[in-house]
Order: C-alpha cells, then sequence, then structure tokens
C-alpha cells in the first residue's frame, strides 16, 4: 500500500535558538534538569506531492551542547520503502548541539494504486548523548503520519471553519473540520493537515494527532489545548491547513476529499498570561566581591520564580560607587538572554597597581526592555546591589604630601611634590598623558630615600593638554602612583567650547578657529575607546548624547585640541 503524498511545500521549522547555550553563567527553568526527546507531526502526506513531516525535538526551547542521537521504530498500514521514504533512512535522527529540533520528512511516491489512506507510525525508542543518556516522554514518544491516496476518486470538498482563540494557561481553542454543506461519507474520512505560524506543537500547545470524521458524520470539533508554558511572550498564531481527505469503502474503492479553496486553512490566536507586571520584575544581587589582581565580582539579574522571556532583555542600569568604570574594572553587556530566568553579569578588576581603600560597584537597576518591546520593572527590595573591589597594593613608606603644577610659559610646566617619611625610596617617574588614560614617563627624579623631601620637574615641551601623575618606586621595585592632575598647556585654543557641560542627552560644539572646518573630531572614554566620529560641517553644531553612559569623555581634536566632557 502507497502513502498519501501532495507536493505542495511545508515550511520546516528552523533551528531555535542556535547559540544560546553558548552563554556563560545563565541558569533557565527549562535548563535546571535534564530536557526529555518528544515527537510532533508537523504535516501529513500525499501520494506524489507534499511530504509528511515529523519533529523530534527538545521539550524545551533552548539546545543543550552535544549531538543527541535518537533512536526509533516505525509501524504503521503503510510499509517504510515500499510506501514512502524517511529523509533519514536509518533508525536514528541526530538533534545536532545547539538546536532543540530536528525535521525527518516523509516522500510517498505515487503508486499508481487504489488503496485508500495508509498511515506511519514512528515512535521513540531512546535517546543519548555524550554526556550520557535522555529520557524519552512517555507522552509524547510517538507520532502518526496520515498518507493520502492520490489515485482515489475525488468526492465533496473538506472545510475548515474558525471557532474560539485558545489562551493560557488552559483555556482551550476550537475549530471545525467539516464535509462541505452537510455531505457525510459511508465511510471515515481521514483529514490530513499542515500546521504552521508562530507556535510550536509540543511547545505550546498539544499536538492534534491524527484527525478522522467518523462515518455517516458531516463534522468534527478540534481542541487547541495551550501549555501553561511561563514565558512572557506576544501572542502567537496557529495555523491549520488541510491538505485532503481520504477514505476507502474497503472493497477496492478510495475516496480524496480535496479542501475547499475558499476554507482549506484558518488562522487563530494562542494568547498568553504571563505578560503581566507582576511577572516582569527584575531583581539583582551581589553574588561575588572582587580583589586585585585578579578575583573577578559578579552580581545576579532574575526574574521571579520560573518566568523567563522570550526575547532578550536589554537591562538599563545606573553604575555608581567610589570605583571607576574602565580604570577600577570593567562591566560586561547588561543582557537577560531570551529563555533565561537568571544571568550572571560579571565584574572584571583591573589590576591598577595604586595603593588605595577598597572601593564599591553599585549597580542600579532602571526599567528594562526585552526584543518584544515588553517593559521590565526594578525590584522594590533588590532593585539595587552594591559589591566591593579589595586592594591589593600595599603603601609604599613615605607619604605624599602634594604634587602640583603650574604653566610659567608657553614652553614650560613647573611640577613640585612634597612628601614625608620616605623609607627606602630609590626614584620618581613624573608621567604624562593627553587623554589621562595613557600615560608615558618623560621624567625620573632620584629619590632622597629618607626623611621629608621637596622635588620639582620641569616639562619643557608640554601638550595641548597635560595629564600628570607620578611613579614613585623604592628600592624593592614596590611601586605606587599619586592622583593624576590636570595642567593645560599654551597650545590650547580656549576658544573652542562644549556647551553645557556636564550635559545629558545633548551638546553644543563651537570652534573657535575655521581651520578645524572640515576635519574630524573623535570622542572617547578615558580608556581610549573610540565612542564617536564628528564632522565638524559648522562653527556651531549639535552633539547627541543620548546613548552614553554616565562618565567622563574626551573630544580630541585634529590640532591636539582635546576637552574633557561630563556625561551625567
Amino acid at each position: 500500500m502507497k502513502p498519501c503524498k501532495s507536493k505542495c511545500a511545508v515550511q520546516c521549522r528552523p533551528a531555535l535558538f542556535s547559540a544560546l547555550f553558548m552563554f556563560a553563567g545563565l541558569s533557565s527553568v527549562f535548563s535546571q534538569s535534564r530536557p526529555e526527546i518528544i515527537i510532533k507531526k508537523i504535516s501529513d502526506a500525499i501520494e506524489g506531492g507534499t511530504n509528511g513531516q515529523y519533529r523530534v525535538a527538545l521539550n524545551a526551547p533552548l539546545p543543550v551542547n552535544e549531538d543527541i542521537q535518537v533512536s526509533y521504530t516505525l509501524s504503521g498500514t503503510a510499509v517504510a520503502g515500499t510506501d514512502y521514504n524517511l529523509s533519514n533512512p536509518v533508525f536514528t535522527i541526530t538533534i545536532p548541539a545547539g538546536v532543540v529540533e530536528t525535521v525527518l520528512e516523509v516522500d510517498a511516491s505515487n503508486d499508481g494504486l487504489i488503496e485508500g489512506p495508509e498511515f506511519a507510525e514512528l515512535q521513540l525508542t531512546s535517546a543519548v548523548g555524550a554526556s550520557g543518556a535522555y529520557t524519552i516522554d512517555p507522552a509524547r514518544n510517538k507520532a502518526t503520519v496520515t498518507i493520502v491516496d492520490a489515485n482515489a476518486a475525488s468526492s465533496t470538498p473538506l472545510q475548515v471553519i474558525t471557532g474560539t482563540n485558545a489562551m493560557e494557561p488552559a483555556s482551550n481553542g476550537s475549530f471545525t473540520v467539516k464535509l462541505a454543506g452537510v455531505a457525510t461519507s459511508a465511510w471515515p474520512v481521514s483529514v490530513a493537515y499542515v500546521l504552521s505560524g508562530t507556535s510550536t506543537p509540543g511547545l505550546d500547545y498539544q499536538a492534534l494527532g491524527t484527525l478522522t470524521i467518523p462515518a455517516n458524520t458531516n463534522a468534527i470539533q478540534v481542541a487547541l489545548a495551550p501549555f501553561d508554558d511561563h514565558i512572557i511572550e506576544q501572542t502567537e498564531t496557529f495555523t491549520f491547513t488541510i491538505l485532503s481527505g481520504c477514505a476507502t469503502d474497503g472493497g477496492g474503492n478510495a475516496f480524496i476529499f480535496p479542501p475547499d479553496p475558499a476554507n482549506s486553512n484558518i488562522t487563530m490566536n494562542i494568547g498568553d498570561d504571563d505578560n503581566i507586571a507582576p511577572n516582569q520584575i527584575v531583581s539583582i544581587l551581589k553574588t561575588a566581591d572582587a580583589a586585585e589582581p585578579a578575583t573577578n565580582g559578579s552580581f545576579e539579574a532574575k526574574l521571579p520564580g520560573d518566568y523567563v522571556s522570550s526575547a532578550n532583555i536589554t537591562l538599563s542600569a545606573n553604575v555608581t560607587g567610589t570605583a571607576t568604570s574602565d580604570v577600577d574594572y570593567s562591566l560586561s553587556a547588561l543582557t537577560l538572554p531570551a529563555y533565561y530566568n537568571t544571568v550572571s553579569l560579571p565584574v572584571s578588576v583591573i589590576d591598577d597597581m595604586i595603593s588605595e581603600p577598597t572601593e564599591t560597584v553599585i549597580l542600579t537597576l532602571n526599567t528594562s526592555t526585552d526584543g518584544n518591546g515588553a517593559s521590565y520593572t526594578p525590584d522594590v527590595t533588590n532593585g539595587t546591589a552594591s559589591m566591593t573591589i579589595t586592594d591589593d597594593d600595599s603603601p609604599l613608606p613615605l607619604k605624599l604630601v602634594s604634587f602640583t603644577g603650574k604653566r610659567l610659559s608657553k614652553d614650560n610646566i613647573h611640577l613640585t611634590w612634597n612628601t614625608a617619611s620616605e623609607n627606602n625610596t630609590d626614584y620618581f617617574n613624573v608621567q604624562r598623558s593627553p587623554d589621562g588614560a595613557k600615560f608615558s614617563t618623560i621624567r625620573r627624579i632620584e629619590a632622597h630615600g629618607s626623611g621629608n623631601n621637596s622635588y620639582s620637574a620641569e616639562d619643557n615641551d608640554p601638550l595641548a593638554v597635560n595629564y600628570y601623575r607620578l611613579q614613585m618606586v623604592d628600592r624593592d621595585n614596590k611601586t605606587d602612583y599619586s592622583e593624576t592632575i590636570h595642567i593645560e598647556g599654551a597650545g590650547q585654543n580656549t576658544a573652542t567650547t562644549i556647551y553645557p557641560n556636564p550635559a545629558k542627552g545633548q551638546v553644543t560644539l563651537k570652534i573657535g578657529s575655521s581651520k578645524l572646518l572640515n576635519t574630524k573630531a573623535v570622542l572617547s572614554t578615558v580608556s581610549g575607546q573610540t565612542k564617536q566620529i564628528i564632522h565638524i560641517t559648522d562653527k556651531t553644531q549639535d552633539i547627541s548624547l543620548e546613548h552614553y553612559a554616565a562618565g567622563i569623555y574626551f573630544l580630541k581634536f585634529e590640532n591636539g585640541e582635546c576637552i574633557k566632557l561630563i556625561v551625567k
């Protein structure tokens, strides 16, 4: 006997979330236990036409980091190799690492025989990955593809009629499949169909299985039963398309019930009950403090209970504290990935070799938004978290009483510093930077080594903008640094201004020299990371700061000028 097949193309649902398993430090309600393996029918088949499709998948929307080999057996009235062929001819199929599903196609060729509907049943028997065995869900371990006989005589058209939409957690939708008008068949009519839409059978709703209109019956009601998935998502669609109906009288006669072109498919909605304010709250906790030189700290962002979002949540937060970003630490991107209940946010410590007290990093959440446009508010109790960064730099046996500088002339900046209680001090390096981030040594001054002392150094070739610090080195090669001081050079064009400064949202740039027209200025962080290239086209123009975090930035011009800009 031969399967039912019709070559109307069936869309294979693409592999889902292929890279999410690569995120480190993530936790999801779906990943807290080992996923089970399920099988569902996506499409029936028509001889010589549409291929049937089985969906073999994890029972969760998150992949695992290994291939899973799934074994199965075949049964039913259709015979594999005679009535149909599978796209994977051996009795195993692979769910690749990083995806949640694979599709197995049922290709039923037209054998020219009049035989009525046949059925190909596939049952999962075992599944194994490199880490061990996976469980087959006993309630969702088999599926049956109906194969429509293409050689049967045409009969009354089949119709599908929209009923009611479905709603989580347990409000079933329904629709009707019927013979046109009030017609009935003297024999049971097997209904072949295709499922599509943004929802997924077996994850968003219970699979429909094999549909049959009983003998002497005009119509059947079909339930669309949603799963209560605790996923914050948009309303999803369910599309049901009739391929054909088929029947046999058992005496060698077979019949096809073609789809009515005007009533061959319906689209319904599955409403979400999880997209409500109590489930859209993000809490932030400190999970580890940091310490120099290389012990990183971390925060943890979490949604309530076991709820997850179907889209990435971009976390909005203010970062404050006594530690300075890009100087004392760096913070990873603040994102809670789709389908994860919890994410770890590492804080990478920077070994600055500066003796200083324990510093703090404070993270305060703001209202955040996911990729579907849903808003998430900070938890009232746990909307702010604080961690400490412990310093490992022992102070040198000297006290730096003062460090100051003054521009005496166009080509001279005079630096002075005073020490107290020197003990074993070897020398001082006077270091200079054009931006306060990258320093180089311009003078070495030998230390007296003991007692209270005064020192000075000259910079006879200053920059347009100058930042200075002292590197203090003792005879055991221990090092400490002074605070940084800022001194304008004679070459700075003070007529070039940015206002307001400090600012938020937008500033106005006013250049003092027409030589800067049609040149570029670079807006960068204190660590030297370029944030924006600004083309100077007018003597006065606006610069948008809307997407910049609060902090210190530098605007550098091609003539050597540099303006410090503070974003609130």
